[in-house]
């Protein structure tokens, strides 16, 4: 209604105008003033943590990918292009590398970013009492500073995936340097970040939505989309609603919204396969203090598997939207094997592994061991509708061989991220998802060293292993995926891993997404890849 009352008061104008100068037309008269592309975005969660060291949730990374820079990042085909390091040289045998800052960086409060920054950063990734998930991975590198733009890094042994790792967002020296490593979770800068990515941080309404502002001394030139709202939406069929009511520019698709928006002429539907999975994470260590009964024994691990259909299970779940996976890489990475064994639906062998186990067949069909009734809770993410069907068709096959599940949609930041890092590790099995990186490692996850715990302060630090898998082999080939440089090579260390992974089953895989995302037409220039939906988001325009 604005903009037609402008129109028509600015033809009044034009009018008097005319009658004013005769055929001279109108005199100083002023342009309509632009209007600012604003891209309004969802996320399924509220974000945690925005500084990049010490978040672990997928809504705080999914921010950060447009506020923070490294000196490298991703193409699209998921090569290591430049970032912030325009150009950079490799020497003594892929040990050392020295990285040339591009002239003129700025973070977003005007201040320069130099060579100072990026040693200051790259220190306290691996800082002793760094809450950085994968601190490990950074201690085998040396930052050394060379001049204002030069930054040399070093390592003991060459590491293929270190251009990866050369990605890692950069932070500001001067606003951190006088804040204790260990006490970055509690500043100020988590709620207000700055970074040097092509949008800064503008305000943050808790439980509602982020704002970022495009940075106008950005390196590669101004954003052309003026401000970009992630909106917190955790229902997915709320956050399509809002699509269709014009709220959002974009939402992802669930078997049950495809339908509302496939054929609309006013969207456009990308499909794209997702470098990421769904599994159960079960628990084989300690719940509050105790043995879990449940999972210590492989073959109730095993019996699990065995007990349900899982194609029937991705088809009530996603439909055709998803591919199912035995071990933990997605199909649409290069580490991915279709050789590695899975576990056929056979619900007699799952009941004879159970027999075997001690797990015997009570008077209500429930197995009891030792007392204790495999009764369990399945907690799983609120407002994630496919999820929760995949969970309740899987406590229904469960049931048929005496394993009774309740399945609890519980909300993911305040009550399932809580469950899963101790003290506590307070649950038995989760229903849980990881989106992956490109670098197919999978030390964070599985490698002993990377069972989380509590350090003297009370913060929980290591990695993501809350499923506290232990298993010297697996230790000793994710060590060599580490060191081996030839892709080849470690395609075969990683199929092995996955072999021992898929026999162990410390997860129980399901399967890896299909993705289908709307987007409004009024928005031009996705290039989604399974890497990053928001590719070049900077490089997007938005015309309403």
């Amino acid at each position: 209604m604005r903009n037609r009352v402008f129109v028509l008061a600015l033809a009044a104008v034009l009018v008097s105008s005319a009658l004013l100068t005769g055929c001279g037309g109108p005199q100083g008269t002023a342009p309509e003033p632009k209007k600012p592309a604003v891209l309004n975005l969802t996320v399924d969660a509220d974000a945690k943590d925005l500084n990049p060291l010490v978040q672990n949730d997928q809504p705080s990374q999914i921010v950060d990918g447009l506020i923070f820079a490294g000196l490298t990042q991703s193409d699209r085909a998921g090569n290591m292009v430049a970032d912030l390091a325009g150009n950079w040289e490799m020497s003594d045998g892929g040990r050392t590398f020295t990285f040339h800052l591009r002239k003129g960086l700025k973070f977003h409060d005007g201040r320069p970013l130099t060579a100072d920054d990026v040693v200051f950063t790259w220190d306290a990734a691996k800082a002793p009492d760094s809450l950085f998930v994968v601190k490990d991975q950074y201690a085998k590198y040396t930052a050394k500073k060379l001049d204002d733009t030069t930054v040399q890094i070093s390592m003991k042994d060459p590491n293929p995936a270190f251009l990866i790792d050369a990605s890692l967002p950069i932070l500001p020296q001067h606003i951190l340097g006088s804040v204790p490593v260990g006490d970055w979770q509690k500043n100020d800068f988590n709620r207000k970040p700055i970074g040097a990515g092509p949008f800064k941080f503008d305000g943050w309404q808790t439980g509602q939505s982020i704002t970022l502002k495009a940075f106008d001394d950005y390196y590669a030139g101004r954003p052309k989309i003026d401000t970009v709202v992630w909106k917190v939406i955790t229902d997915r069929t709320a956050a399509v609603n809002a699509l269709l009511a014009g709220d959002v520019d974009i939402a992802d698709l669930t078997p049950d919204t495809i339908a509302q928006v496939k054929n609309n002429d006013n969207y456009t539907v990308f499909r794209t396969p997702a470098l990421s999975y769904m599994y159960i994470g079960f628990n084989l260590g300690q719940r509050k203090g105790k043995e879990v009964p449940f999972f210590k024994d492989q073959r109730v691990r095993q019996a699990w598997a065995y007990a349900i259909d899982k194609q029937a299970v991705i088809k009530a779940a996603v439909g055709d939207n998803g591919q199912p996976i035995e071990a933990p890489f997605a199909p649409v990475s290069w580490a991915y094997s279709q050789n590695i064994k899975g576990y056929e639906y056979n619900p007699d062998k799952a009941k004879a592994l159970l027999d075997a186990a001690g797990w015997k067949a009570g008077p209500d069909g429930i197995r009891v061991k030792d007392g204790v009734r495999f009764d369990i809770k399945l907690p799983v993410r609120a407002g994630q509708d496919d999820r929760i069907r995949a969970a309740q068709t899987i406590a229904a096959y469960l049931e048929k061989v005496g394993i009774k599940v309740t399945v609890t949609p519980e909300d993911f930041k305040s009550v399932m991220l809580k469950r899963l890092y101790p003290p506590g590790f307070d649950y038995d099995v989760l229903f849980m998802g990881w989106a992956l990186s490109l670098n197919p490692d999978v030390f964070q996850l599985f490698h002993s060293s990377q069972i989380p715990y509590v350090n003297a302060k009370g913060d929980v630090q290591g990695g993501s292993n809350y499923v506290q898998y232990k298993n010297p082999d697996v230790d000793q080939l994710i060590s060599r995926s580490q060191k081996e440089m030839d892709q080849a090579q470690r395609k075969e260390i990683f199929n092995r891993i996955g072999e021992i992974i898929a026999n162990d089953q410390p997860y129980y895989f399901l399967w890896s997404p299909i993705d289908n995302t709307a987007v409004s037409k009024a928005v031009q220039g996705p290039q989604p890849t399974p890497f990053n939906f928001y590719y070049h988001v900077q490089d997007w325009t938005v015309n309403r």
